[in-house]
């Protein structure tokens, strides 16, 4: 119990450590395994369930589901815009549907991008976001977008060329700041997990398309999200202060 007790202390008092910490496990660790042996081993999938019952378990530690905004759903008429969220993950659709993997590597890699939308929800959204709201809202948006963003750099140690990461980061900043405001305006974290975890599970199942066109989706769907960004954050009632 002494042990718990300390451990919540220090949760309490070092939010941002706390929050950098399991930035860092999750993006080394996926990091490594994405790398080695690919997002439909068996491996990454037994790593993300380890991360995400340890993630679970934390969270349950230190009463932390409600304040990260994993209570309970309460949404009605006012929260329609939330609709405006599905075009995000349905650009997977745009090429259709295709599946010519094994089934228990489709599995695998089903399973995995289900908890990488959720986990990465969890962290940044979750434990950065409300370490950093403390001092300003905004900034608390902005950064958390900004890590987001940028944190997909590390897809150019997989393989992935230098255009492709670079469009991935602009559109993955765009979904942040889209996610971010979306978690202050409602108080909940589960439409941001909703579409991360929608949008990565169809991109296994994604048709091909080719460089120039993936490039052009990229683009539009930054400026859709970015477009989207300025409606919540002007026209949606609840206050992004300043702090």
């Amino acid at each position: 119990m002494k042990q718990v007790s300390g451990l919540r202390k220090f949760c309490n008092e070092h939010p941002l450590a706390l929050a950098l910490t399991l930035i860092l496990v999750y993006v080394v660790g996926t990091g490594n395994l994405r790398n080695s042996v690919g997002d439909d081993s068996i491996f990454m999938t037994v790593w993300m369930v380890a991360l995400t019952l340890s993630v679970v378990l934390l969270t349950i530690r230190l009463h932390a589901g409600q304040k990260l905004g994993l209570g309970p759903v309460r949404f009605g008429r006012r929260q329609l815009y939330l609709l405006a969220l599905l075009p995000i993950p349905a650009v997977n659709l745009l090429a259709g549907l295709h599946a010519s993997a094994p089934v228990s590597s489709l599995l695998c890699e089903s399973v995995s991008m289900i908890l990488v939308g959720f986990l990465e929800e969890v962290i940044m959204r979750g434990y950065l976001f409300e370490a950093l709201r403390k001092d300003s809202l905004k900034e608390a948006v902005l950064i958390t977008s900004l890590t987001f963003g940028i944190g997909h750099i590390v897809n150019l140690f997989t393989g992935q060329t230098t255009l492709s990461t670079l469009l991935q980061v602009g559109y993955a900043l765009a979904i942040g700041l889209v996610f971010a405001l979306v978690l202050v305006k409602t108080g909940s974290l589960w439409p941001c997990i909703f579409i991360h975890s929608l949008m990565d599970l169809l991109a296994v199942f994604a048709g091909q398309i080719s460089s120039q066109q993936a490039a052009l989706v990229s683009l539009l769907l930054m400026v859709y999200c970015l477009g989207l960004a300025w409606y919540l954050w002007k026209k949606v009632p609840g206050s992004v202060q300043t702090g």
